[in-house]
């Protein structure tokens, strides 16, 4: 079963996020977040961090949720999330932590 959509009016916080992501690893065996008839630039979730917003996408991968939990085991919660630049140049991609790493194929972007 895809993890729950969420709808940018009712964007989650972080935290929730991250428990939503430890939800669905544990309880699914899915390869990737949303259906996999889902085209792959699907908003999925969308995730609040103050006053930003963030769009996770459908076609991200159990093993790069994997990676980014890694991280969240790390940091914790509150892991720092800076908008960077993505591959075709434009500033709406996230790195993490204080190392600024990007996790491909993590599909999360600013809005």
């Amino acid at each position: 079963m895809p993890m729950e959509r969420v709808r940018t009016a009712d964007a989650i916080p972080k935290a929730e996020f991250h428990a939503r992501l430890r939800r669905w690893l544990s309880e699914t065996d899915e390869a990737t977040i949303g259906p996999q008839d889902a085209p792959g630039v699907t908003p999925w979730v969308y995730v609040r961090d103050g006053d930003s917003r963030f769009e996770f996408h459908a076609d991200v991968k159990r093993e790069a949720v994997e990676r980014y939990l890694e991280l969240v085991d790390r940091y914790g919660n509150r892991l720092e999330w800076a908008i960077v630049e993505n591959q075709r140049g434009k500033q709406n991609a996230v790195a993490y932590g204080p190392e600024q790493v990007r996790v491909t194929p993590f599909y999360l972007y600013s809005v």
